[in-house]
């Protein structure tokens, strides 16, 4: 993780820690004053260009001071990719494996009909889409949890990347991070041809 714009995953939960891991690289973990300090200096050291699953992540940041230059927002991408607003991990989790979203699982209300399954703990469910109780954002309270979202998440990008190609966006908002699009939270959309050439340094 030694080049600005190399893409670095992240997943936070304030008060919980943060897991992040640059592309082909390991997992880090840390505890919530930790984290902050490391994904801050991580920002200013390197620059990276943070994948995160929407600007939630984002907000998180600015609000305790880490001022991210370059994102890499999964939701945003996803709505490019598939139009409309409806979007959502569960969503976005599916379009990226090839699921049929009308197949997304519905979470049922804990009563005598429903108990918690013995597969709580675990994202994928055996039709491989994303667990309810995950999609709902109930399974990042742990670091063990985050790491699973920061892992999830690289999978989703290596999938965006990929239609991203295939649809004519060119390769340099490719996979490991090359772009010229200083992509803040509010705007991490891959630029267009016209727009690359229009900025061809890189980051």
């Amino acid at each position: 993780m030694s080049r600005a714009g190399a893409i670095v995953a992240v997943a936070v939960t304030p008060g919980v820690g943060a897991a992040w891991m640059p592309d082909g690289g390991e997992v880090s973990t840390a505890g919530w004053d930790d984290a902050i300090n490391r994904l801050r200096e991580i920002e200013e050291d390197v620059g990276p260009r943070w994948l995160w699953w929407s600007g939630d992540i984002g907000r998180t940041f600015v609000a305790n001071d880490i001022r991210p230059a370059r994102c890499w927002d999964l939701e945003v991408i996803h709505r490019l990719l598939v139009g409309g607003w409806r979007a959502g991990p569960a969503r976005i989790w599916a379009e990226a494996e090839g699921l049929d979203p009308d197949g997304i699982p519905e979470r049922a209300p804990v009563d005598l009909f429903h108990q918690p399954s013995d597969r709580d703990d675990e994202a994928l469910r055996e039709d491989g889409h994303l667990d309810p109780e995950w999609a709902a954002g109930e399974r990042a309270d742990t670091l063990a949890h985050l790491v699973v979202w920061v892992e999830l998440a690289t999978r989703v990008y290596g999938a965006q990347i990929d239609r991203l190609e295939r649809e004519g966006w060119g390769s340099r908002s490719g996979r490991h991070g090359r772009g010229t699009a200083h992509s803040r939270p509010e705007d991490p959309r891959p630029r267009r041809p016209a727009e690359r050439r229009a900025g061809r340094a890189d980051v």
